[in-house]
């Protein structure tokens, strides 16, 4: 099955609908063409008239993400959650950030915690390698979990995750800490020393971060 969709103008859609479907139960094969351009509301109808002759519901459900995924609805935050927001105007925080490159960024390194200082924000003396930060030297997990443990964060909820079934499971900055500690000391016992490559795979669970926080604590 292949579907494209283009050209949105206003309300109104261009959709082309080249499909190739199999209906096993008939063991027949359906080859159809169709150019369509109507309103939303009219197309979803379509949608639903193909989809029901072809019996194919697999079909519908994925022209119809199409659709909505074309849509650009932009809606805005209500004034309350503005005004509690770390940012409260994007669009000139984005317009100063292309504007002023390098200020922008100095300023929102300056929020980390650095081993060793940078001397050059952004270094483009050697043309066409560039390197940000030159000459600075920090780590992941140093500012993802050490930099609050000394701080009123220490308490607060770092990870907050629901698995599928409904199960919940909660970490606070500290007790993040003292997982990837923990996960990070039997890296080590497994001889795992610093530049050792180290393979993860896990589902996405709160041990998958903790396990890619402790490779960096170990510098693997």
């Amino acid at each position: 099955m292949l579907y494209t969709m283009y050209r949105r103008m206003g309300e109104k859609f261009h959709f082309c609908l080249p499909l190739l479907v199999n209906v096993n139960r008939h063991n027949l094969k359906y080859d159809v063409s169709h150019e369509y351009t109507q309103s939303r509301q009219k197309l979803s109808n379509f949608v639903k008239v193909v989809s029901n002759f072809l019996s194919n519901e697999f079909l519908y459900i994925n022209i119809r993400k199409a659709i909505i995924m074309s849509e650009q609805k932009l809606y805005m935050p209500s004034q309350i959650f503005i005004e509690n927001a770390e940012i409260k105007d994007y669009q000139s925080l984005y317009d100063y950030s292309i504007e002023n490159r390098e200020e922008f960024w100095n300023t929102e390194a300056q929020k980390l915690q650095w081993f060793t200082p940078y001397n050059a924000v952004f270094d483009y003396s050697e043309k066409p390698f560039f390197q940000w930060f030159k000459g600075g030297k920090t780590n992941i997990v140093l500012n993802a979990i050490d930099r609050h443990l000394h701080t009123s964060r220490l308490n607060k909820l770092a990870i907050i995750w629901e698995g599928e079934p409904g199960d919940v499971r909660t970490l606070s900055y500290h007790a993040l800490n003292r997982e990837v500690s923990k996960f990070a000391n039997i890296l080590k016992a497994m001889g795992v020393r610093k530049g050792d490559i180290v393979t993860i795979y896990m589902p996405q669970i709160p041990d998958d971060s903790n396990a890619c926080m402790c490779k960096n604590w170990c510098s693997a």
